[in-house]
């Protein structure tokens, strides 16, 4: 699990962010940081900086087969690099099997932040975001077959969506104001953005494994994150 804190960065002259590297030990099942890293930016080569001296500080034994991070294009596009993608073959048995390689997954917490920072920014009303971040609402894309998202999952999701806000709204209509946001929304940024082939495969679950495991070390960094205000404030 890769991700950066910004709050508890060192107020060090050209520092701008603590990046954190957590593992999860197969033997023990607990998640544990081994790395923490300050970086003056945010840049392609930082990361691959990073990323290479985790690489030689395990004499290039680790090889994890999962990953998680956020969605920042920089961060992914070097962990892609560095940790080839997962591959499969099908065999003469028509059996396929899982080559060596690294899944990368970005985390749904980290996903919908930068989809409701999205919605903000556009200008979307606030009580209309936070039922759009409800649970089995806009979170279907990511379970949804990636190849059907663009002609039949968008849609879906959207009136979906529009129906909880017409009953918010105590079944009185939605503006063409408030349709035209969202329908800026799913199709000029989503469609636009997240559903690049490059991208999808990034934050797409469907037919994949649980998302458990970016959810429990999101919980543990923030937990971390609680634990080092509370030293800081009590020193």
């Amino acid at each position: 699990f890769i991700d950066a804190t910004y709050k508890i960065t060192p107020k060090i002259p050209d520092m701008y962010q603590c990046l954190i590297v957590m593992v999860k030990d197969q033997q023990t099942q607990y998640f544990a940081p081994v790395m923490y890293v300050l970086m003056s930016g945010k840049t392609k080569m930082m990361y691959f900086q990073v990323l290479h001296f985790l690489l030689t500080a395990t004499d290039f034994k680790i090889n994890p087969r999962r990953i998680s991070c956020d969605n920042e294009e920089a961060l992914v596009t070097q962990i892609e690099h560095q940790f080839p993608p997962t591959k499969t073959e099908i065999g003469e048995d028509r059996v396929v099997r899982r080559l060596e390689g690294t899944d990368l997954n970005t985390c749904l917490f980290h996903l919908k932040q930068a989809w409701r920072r999205k919605c903000k920014k556009m200008g979307i009303p606030e009580w209309q975001i936070r039922i759009a971040m409800e649970r089995g609402m806009i979170d279907l894309l990511c379970v949804l077959p990636p190849d059907e998202l663009r002609d039949k999952g968008i849609p879906f999701v959207m009136d979906l969506l529009f129906g909880r806000i017409t009953k918010a709204k105590q079944d009185k209509k939605m503006t063409l104001k408030e349709v035209a946001l969202w329908r800026s929304f799913f199709i000029g940024y989503i469609g636009g953005w997240w559903l690049d082939e490059k991208r999808i495969h990034t934050w797409s679950m469907y037919n994949k494994v649980s998302s458990k495991f970016d959810l429990y070390a999101c919980m543990y960094q923030i937990s971390l994150i609680i634990y080092i205000y509370i030293y800081i404030f009590t020193q």
